[in-house]
């Protein structure tokens, strides 16, 4: 899916934030640096509480006194990348992005 790909190079060392289910096209991904702690909590003025999941599991109450700090884990989940990781993330991009792809349905120039 084109949701799940990387659209940054392998070797920049940051995180990325991204909405899954966005309500608006003006939320966007962001990245940030590895050393940020992001800090998630409600709106002191918000009109009542939210809910919370984490990996889509056990949904729980998140009120204004609740904070969520997120960063980096100190042990990197190793990869391993069929072509390089530069030349797999090129090939990622491309195929999600359909640059210099065709349609195999397209019809050939006719000449006249």
């Amino acid at each position: 899916q084109w949701y799940q790909r990387r659209v940054r190079a392998p070797s920049v060392p940051c995180s990325i934030i991204a909405p899954i289910c966005p309500h608006s096209l003006s939320f966007r991904p962001i990245m940030v640096p590895l050393n940020c702690i992001l800090k998630c909590k409600l709106n002191s003025d918000a009109r009542g509480d939210a809910l919370i999941s984490f990996d889509g599991r056990h949904r729980q109450d998140f009120t204004k006194n609740h904070v969520v700090e997120i960063s980096a884990s100190e042990y990197p989940l190793p990869c391993i990348d069929k072509e390089g990781s530069m030349q797999d993330w090129f090939n990622g991009l491309q195929n999600t992005l359909q640059w210099n792809g065709r349609s195999t349905a397209q019809k050939p120039l006719e000449k006249k």
